[in-house]
């Protein structure tokens, strides 16, 4: 889906959104939209795709960091 081309995400009703990127002062901004134009090519370290489950749309979230549980005896 990203490898050779820019970064899709089909929804469940069959609908192609692509992955974009816009700088906000020192704050970059990703979301998806449905046109293909200067998309990005993939999607960035530690982050993640997952779809809203009200609407169905997606979303780019930070991924969780694993919790190392540490044993003290």
């Amino acid at each position: 889906m990203g490898l050779f081309g820019q970064y899709t995400y089909k929804t469940k009703k069959g609908e192609r959104y692509w992955l974009h990127s816009k700088d906000k002062g020192k704050v970059r901004l990703y979301f998806f939209s449905k046109n293909p134009l200067d998309a990005l090519q993939g999607i960035p370290k530690g982050y993640e795709v997952s779809a809203n489950e009200r609407t169905g749309l997606p979303i780019l979230k930070k991924k969780k960091k694993k919790e190392e549980k540490s044993e003290t005896k």
